[in-house]
């Protein structure tokens, strides 16, 4: 097997999710080839693993005195981010321009999961970069595995800029239904949707990577809550998540600003912390899009509080599995929470579903290496 990969994705960043979908993403390819990661120079990604992110603005300064705050914290987990990404990818050199001197090297070139297309995660000032479209790159085996734009919606300009770089795609897939839509109906490509590659890491991987590395006293039982976006109802539902189940609360947050009913507070989780975790939680309750996903591999009860418009990619994959009735409303109560964690997710209905879209998605996979 002569397949040299390229693979383009966030991975080198300060996010448990980001990083453990490249991991999957990562193995699977190596199925058929050797994979290289892309180590792009990007400014506001790399700033993620800096101690102190400096800068002029009015939210740089805010990330300036909560990152002096937390700095003992932050620095622990940078540590063990960093050593994961080293243990476990290959990477190139830094890169700062791509064109056809890759093409030499490499055979395919694959942009990968999360929101690789989505201006708001990869730049300073909303620059669609082209750089994650392979843009410069003559290539006839340039493939999109699991693309997403998240919640962003492009404007006028930005629309044909992505029409002119996903031109030279073999084949595209994303992640949200709402994107493929877009993709087919608005730009006029083929286009389906496929699994996150974190559903992915086999159950074995998942074992030996999962491990208590640093946390100590550890309930037995416990409730789980990891937040990214911060819903704003999110400390009122822990708090009836944990009268109901008469357990303690366990929180995965980096912020200095913690939820009052957590009893136990985790600001530096290496990634067999935050997946030990997940697995052994008797409950999740998490805002984020890649905690549901580690919520629905690990088979775990789990609820999601409502976070408007940034939920479309919570809803495409609940949607996939018919669990959509896992997203609290908005005009919820004490009773419809109740309701709602006495309902319960059938596994023995899901589980099967989540395998036959993981075949599925396996299978887009292998017809990249098809001729």
């Amino acid at each position: 097997m002569n397949n040299k990969i390229l693979l383009n994705t966030i991975y080198k960043t300060n996010n448990y999710g980001a990083i453990l979908q490249s991991y999957g993403l990562y193995k699977e390819l190596s199925k058929y080839g050797d994979v290289e990661m892309l180590d792009l120079k990007n400014k506001h990604i790399d700033n993620g693993f800096k101690l102190i992110r400096f800068g002029f603005s009015l939210k740089s300064i805010l990330s300036i005195l909560k990152d002096l705050v937390r700095f003992k914290s932050r620095k622990l987990l940078i540590q063990r981010l960093r050593s994961f990404i080293k243990n476990n990818f290959n990477e190139t050199a830094k890169v700062d321009k791509i064109g056809n001197n890759l093409k030499k090297k490499y055979t395919h070139f694959i942009t990968g999961s999360d929101q690789i297309w989505n201006p708001n995660c990869i730049s300073d000032n909303n620059f669609l970069d082209p750089r994650y479209f392979f843009h410069g790159i003559d290539s006839e085996n340039i493939f999109a595995y699991c693309s997403s734009r998240g919640s962003y919606n492009y404007s006028e300009d930005e629309k044909k800029l992505v029409h002119k770089y996903l031109s030279k795609f073999k084949k595209i897939t994303v992640r949200e239904k709402d994107f493929k839509s877009f993709v087919k109906n608005e730009l006029k490509f083929e286009c389906e949707t496929v699994m996150d590659p974190s559903f992915f890491i086999t159950k074995p991987d998942l074992n030996y990577l999962s491990s208590n590395n640093y946390i100590q006293k550890i309930p037995d039982k416990y409730v789980l809550v990891y937040t990214v976006p911060k819903a704003s109802s999110m400390n009122s539902i822990a708090g009836i998540i944990k009268k109901k189940f008469g357990l303690e609360v366990i929180l995965i947050d980096q912020d200095i600003f913690n939820i009052k009913n957590a009893d136990l507070v985790l600001k530096n989780c290496s990634i067999g912390d935050f997946l030990f975790l997940f697995r052994n939680a008797e409950f999740i309750l998490t805002d984020s899009f890649h905690g549901t996903c580690f919520s629905i591999i690990y088979e775990k009860q789990f609820i999601i509080p409502d976070i408007g418009h940034l939920a479309n990619r919570i809803k495409s994959l609940l949607s996939i599995f018919k669990i959509k009735d896992r997203i609290v409303k908005k005009n919820y109560n004490v009773s419809s929470i109740i309701e709602l964690l006495e309902k319960g997710i059938d596994y023995k209905r899901v589980s099967p579903l989540v395998s036959n879209e993981i075949q599925r998605s396996r299978r887009v996979i292998e017809g990249f290496f098809k001729n």
